[in-house]
């Protein structure tokens, strides 16, 4: 598996870091729970082929000379990850957009609904915003709250 493979999975699954170490099975953190890829443990040039690779010069040579480094890892189509590195250990973070994935549009009003009913007067709903189901059972049967 390569870099941008993880990452696409790891942004698909909507995780918000991937945690790496030489010689320990992958993690991933999805919301607040921290998962074990099914995958055997990473070798140390596995490692250096997934993060060290990517990094930047001088995070390479901060890595080198402190042990530790961060730096951004820009990958197309995915966005901009953060990588904490120290030693062996990696984590990269997820960048914030690919956390929260593409807004969903609301659905279309049904036709037993007109245009015009509260449900969907502009003062009730913000741009965007999709109806309660309370609002859509008033607008249906003409109640009030």
């Amino acid at each position: 598996m390569k870099l941008r493979e993880l990452l696409a999975y790891a942004v698909k699954a909507k995780a918000s870091e991937i945690q790496l170490a030489a010689n320990a099975p992958l993690k991933i953190r999805i919301g607040p729970n921290m998962k074990q890829l099914n995958m055997p443990p990473l070798t140390e040039s596995y490692f250096r082929e997934l993060v060290i690779d990517h990094l930047s010069a001088p995070a390479k040579e901060a890595l080198k000379t402190a042990g530790k480094c961060e730096d951004k890892i820009d990958v197309e189509g995915l966005g901009r990850f953060r990588a904490i590195v120290e030693g062996q250990k990696a984590r990269l973070q997820m960048p914030t957009t690919a956390r929260q994935g593409t807004p969903i549009a609301p659905p279309p009003l049904s036709p037993h609904v007109p245009p015009s009913s509260p449900a969907t007067a502009d003062s009730e709903l913000a741009p965007g915003q999709v109806p309660t189901l309370g609002q859509k059972l008033r607008a249906l049967f003409g109640g009030r709250k």
